[in-house]
């Protein structure tokens, strides 16, 4: 069987309407060979290009662009979480403004339509507990910087925290850095007892 018939297979097979990556494709041939078989898919309409490398199928209704991202990061091994500067937003339940994500791979940026998705190499430090409402404080916090990270303006940030997700904030306090910690201690109780553990929820 050819590259192109087991591409086609491969496309029909897939469940759903989820855009997918050319990059999973590279299994049936050399980068150049797939992007002239893709190209020969779009002009049929079997295909639509959403996004540099990320296609669907052309009886597909358009993806968000959190599928696309999902998408364009799972293809290259990384992972992404909300950067800093949007963490504080989300926390305040305000929209986001731009397309800006902590990554832990290479800073780079791509165009889904007509926005810029912008992805910002970050720490695994910094990302250690993701897009939990935790993890958003610590790195809308580390956003913020020493000289930003004002007690009012942290207090802010954790109020509308849940009682688990503040133990989780707690038992991070060690990947923190001295200032941040100083900063939460002025206002929330930051050791880490053996309770938190305890009643922290299974699974």
């Amino acid at each position: 069987m050819s590259a192109p018939s087991y591409i086609r297979r491969h496309i029909n097979n897939l469940v759903g309407d989820k855009p997918f990556s050319i990059r999973d494709f590279l299994i049936y041939g050399d980068r150049n060979t797939i992007d002239q078989i893709f190209h020969r898919l779009i002009v049929e309409g079997r295909i639509v290009r959403v996004a540099r490398g990320v296609y669907i199928k052309g009886t597909s209704p358009q993806p968000s662009i959190a599928e696309i991202i999902e998408v364009k990061v799972k293809a290259f091994g990384r992972t992404v979480a909300a950067h800093g500067s949007q963490a504080a937003r989300r926390l305040r339940r305000q929209g986001q403004d731009k397309l800006v994500f902590a990554t832990d791979g290479a800073t780079s940026s791509f165009r889904v339509g007509n926005r810029v998705v912008h992805l910002v190499r970050t720490s695994v430090r910094k990302m250690r507990l993701g897009d939990d409402p935790s993890g958003l404080v610590i790195r809308a916090l580390w956003h913020l910087g020493k000289r930003g990270c004002e007690p009012v303006t942290a207090a802010l940030l954790v109020e509308n925290l849940g009682r688990y997700d503040k133990i989780k904030l707690r038992l991070a306090a060690a990947s923190m850095p001295q200032w941040m910690r100083q900063c939460l201690a002025s206002f929330a109780r930051m050791d880490c007892l053996r309770r938190d553990w305890q009643t922290l929820p299974v699974g």
